[in-house]
């Protein structure tokens, strides 16, 4: 049909929508859970490899290699690992904690949502390894030469000397890994579809539903639109910060 001019009107649903607000409820757990396990297992990587001495290219490729995998196909691999009768379902059984036995994980509104985040974080974590380490690596001999001589251990080595020298490249990281959060899909609607009972629905499939199964064009573009001011407002607060002089 003929559009419609509806002003603000898209807006005003949305935000009246409790659809939409489970959805962005179920984006802000995502964005915890994927910010905060890919940063912390990409930076526990990225230390391991720096002190390995031989073999660090081919770590550093085996932990980068997940990344370059389709989401697709490496949703439908973790599907098979989440299978109750075939994957890790069995596992429970194996070890004796019955009570867990045969739980489908990806049809349980209680874990569907944390499963494919952790798919998420396993196929990107190792592109934070790679960046975090080559920051790693122009930290100055030096300064670890120097916190040694002081009586550091590594723990504060880490705190005190590789910490503050990868401080930029670690902000960087955790601004595009949020701003990617959001816009979670592919593994999301190869999995479950924002199911079970909308318990992984996000925006960004809300989005899908909305354009592509309800042909609601212009409610659609006002989720998208929304997104991207979200995403925009994190992005200019990482440019004010490196204007106030955080050295980004």
């Amino acid at each position: 049909g003929s559009a419609r001019w509806v002003g603000l009107g898209n807006y005003l649903t949305m935000l009246g929508s409790g659809e939409f607000w489970s959805a962005a409820t179920h984006n802000a757990v995502w964005s915890l859970l994927f910010v905060g396990f890919s940063v912390a297992l990409g930076l526990a990587g990225a230390v391991l490899l720096a002190s390995l001495r031989s073999g660090q290219v081919f770590f550093r490729l085996m932990f980068f290699l997940p990344y370059t995998i389709a989401s697709v196909v490496g949703a439908a691999v973790w599907q098979n690992l989440y299978d109750p009768e075939k994957g890790f379902g069995r596992l429970p059984g194996l070890i004796g904690v019955d009570q867990l036995q045969g739980i489908a994980v990806l049809g349980d509104t209680r874990f569907a949502l944390p499963a494919i985040a952790l798919i998420n974080v396993w196929a990107y974590w190792g592109f934070l390894v790679v960046i975090l380490l080559a920051a790693m690596q122009g930290i100055s001999p030096e300064l670890y030469e120097a916190a040694e001589i002081d009586g550091g251990n590594s723990w504060q080595k880490f705190v005190h000397v590789t910490v503050p020298g990868i401080r930029s490249t670690l902000i960087f990281v955790i601004v595009i890994s949020t701003m990617f959060s959001l816009l979670a899909f592919d593994y999301i609607w190869a999995t479950t579809r924002g199911g079970p009972a909308g318990a992984t629905e996000v925006a960004g499939t809300l989005l899908y539903r909305e354009a592509f199964q309800r042909f609601n064009v212009g409610y659609a573009s006002a989720l998208g639109v929304s997104t991207a001011i979200v995403c925009g407002a994190i992005g200019l607060v990482y440019v004010l910060l490196r204007r106030r002089g955080w050295e980004i």
